[in-house]
């Protein structure tokens, strides 16, 4: 027999009560005791209570430490599309640590592919064909080369200095660019496991730009169920291998932590990761939560453009942890965040390295979803009995204020409602439910619990109430 929501909720609400309690409390328990069965709706519930916590612990102010150097739509305007000459990146990061002492840099940019922007690739042909037999043009051409490498010139730039870039797995087999190498290995968790999948392909830096940087970090962000980024997977596993996200990849290289190491509680289960002295706290999967400091922009942010043309009026980077991304909705790097749609990506590992370099990471502890089941079982219980107690009192109480009626009015008037209640849920159902279906029932309740409630509020004489009573059971 198929079993439809209509079908069960009649079901449900013919079923004595001690029955439906016991399934209620049998859901909420295997969703908290069975690793392969979850609740949707508890997951939501839990986005929920954090997105409130939020509202109220959220300090709304900019991290001095962290400021965004950001490919706007204004720099975009003056330097041309994205994406832009690696020579002119490489001017900005030489700006940016001589000219503005930026204490290290993070790029929420990943460089998979060559820059043939300069045309060396079109002489290149010509000196081994049009111009072979010119040994004057290929000596100066030799000569010329070095200035339109700017892959070259860019990695020049990164060498030496506190520059972290980023890469992204995905779920295909397909393989760009190197990846730097792992933060630790299986090996290095002396029996112990992470439960992560390995992850298939990955889309990463050009080999001479990420032996040239300090180090790398992955961009990928977590989806709650409502599409929303709460949390980031610290660490993503690809063949034997942990891969750091940018943000602690980055916050390793600022705090000189000679490694990232994962670090395990007494039952066996990741606890959270050891940055040279700073833990970071994780779940058993190696997510942690993202301390938003607020909404979009909460920040200090200063225009790519300014950063490139070395402007006076840029402030605030002396000393500070630069990232560097987009806002703009053109270069796609906007996501969903619990302050509302088109949050800037390169603010959520902002809002990370924050809570690092601040100390204040927060995780979900081990058996929380276990106490979170005890909690919404009370609630259950709780509400359950208050609505089963709601309607006889707010009955009671109206009656005897409007019209007068003793007990024994009242009790009349409740035996009344069971007695319709019976009927009702023992013939409508048969009649309602082939004609208007199980939706369409269903919606006739809600309508005629809505005018009866009206009409109950308007009631001038008592027998109106009884006439009320026939759409209400």
């Amino acid at each position: 027999m198929r079993v439809t929501p209509g079908k069960l909720l009649n079901w449900l609400a013919g079923a004595p009560r001690w029955l439906v309690g016991g399934i209620i409390v049998a859901v909420f328990a295997a969703d908290a005791l069975s690793p392969g069965f979850e609740l949707p709706l508890l997951p939501k519930l839990e986005a929920i209570a954090y997105d409130a916590r939020l509202a109220f612990v959220s300090p709304y102010s900019a991290d001095p430490q962290v400021v965004i150097v950001d490919i706007d739509e204004r720099s975009l305007a003056r330097e041309g599309r994205w994406p832009w000459s690696r020579d002119k990146l490489a001017r900005m990061v030489t700006q940016l640590f001589e000219r503005y002492h930026a204490r290290a840099i993070g790029f929420d940019v990943v460089f998979a592919e060559p820059d043939t922007s300069s045309g060396a690739g079109v002489i290149d042909n010509l000196a081994s064909s049009t111009f072979a037999g010119a040994p004057d043009f290929r000596a100066k051409w030799n000569a010329l080369r070095p200035s339109l490498d700017y892959d070259a010139i860019f990695a020049a730039a990164l060498q030496g200095r506190l520059v972290v870039l980023a890469y992204g797995f995905n779920d295909t087999a397909q393989k760009t660019g190197v990846l730097p190498a792992p933060a630790f290995t299986e090996k290095d968790l002396a029996g112990h496991v992470i439960p992560l999948a390995s992850e298939q392909g990955y889309t990463a830096n050009l080999p001479l730009l990420t032996r040239a940087a300090a180090a790398a970090g992955h961009i990928d962000p977590a989806f709650d169920v409502d599409n929303v980024v709460r949390r980031v997977p610290m660490v993503k596993r690809f063949g034997d291998g942990y891969y750091p996200a940018l943000s602690m990849a980055l916050a390793a290289a600022v705090l000189e932590a000679k490694a990232i190491e994962p670090r395990f509680d007494s039952n066996g289960d990741l606890a959270s990761f050891n940055l040279g002295g700073l833990s970071v706290p994780v779940s058993a999967d190696g997510l942690a939560l993202i301390p938003y400091r607020g909404a979009r922009r909460t920040f200090h942010y200063e225009s790519a453009a300014d950063i490139i043309d070395g402007k006076p009026n840029v402030t605030g980077i002396e000393g500070a942890v630069v990232l560097v991304g987009t806002t703009a909705k053109g270069l796609q790097d906007l996501r969903s965040s619990p302050y509302g749609p088109d949050f800037p990506g390169v603010e959520l590992h902002a809002n990370l390295l924050s809570g690092m370099l601040n100390d204040e990471m927060t995780s979900v502890p081990r058996g929380a979803r276990e106490v979170e089941t005890l909690i919404l079982l009370f609630a259950v219980l709780v509400f359950t009995r208050l609505a089963h107690d709601a309607l006889p009192s707010t009955w009671t109480y109206y009656t005897m204020l409007k019209f007068g009626w003793g007990p024994g009015d009242v009790a009349l008037s409740l035996v009344a409602i069971g007695a319709l209640s019976a009927v009702s849920y023992a013939v409508l159902p048969r009649l309602v439910v082939p004609r208007l279906g199980e939706s369409g029932a269903v919606y006739l309740g809600f309508v005629a619990s809505a005018v009866a409630y009206a009409g109950y509020a308007f009631s001038a004489k008592a027998w109106m109430f009884y006439a009320w009573m026939i759409p209400f059971t």
